[in-house]
């Protein structure tokens, strides 16, 4: 959070999928890009992740093709088992 502000700015991945376009890969690198540029680009301090039709595979998948680094920023809905697989930054419980 930067110095002198009282508040967190939070992205949140829309619930469905990103559809596939040549321009950018398939729908999980695409989903993986954007977040990685709001966190690194646009100014936001923590992402939620929420992907209620996702498989646990498909959101390690996602989680996967973010860098490591931006890890702890990460918020994640479920499944919870992810949370320590790849340190992130905690959860939400609904």
């Amino acid at each position: 959070m930067e110095s002198g502000t009282d508040f967190l700015k939070i992205g949140i991945t829309l619930p469905g999928e990103w559809k596939e376009n040549p321009s950018h890969g398939n729908a999980i690198e695409a989903e993986a890009a954007r977040i990685s540029d709001f966190l690194l680009n646009e100014g936001i301090d923590i992402f939620h992740i929420r992907k209620p039709d996702w498989t646990k595979d498909k959101i390690r998948l996602l989680i996967s093709n973010i860098s490591p680094a931006l890890h702890p920023r990460l918020r994640l809905h479920d499944p919870f088992s992810h949370l320590k697989e790849f340190s992130l930054g905690g959860v939400q419980i609904n």
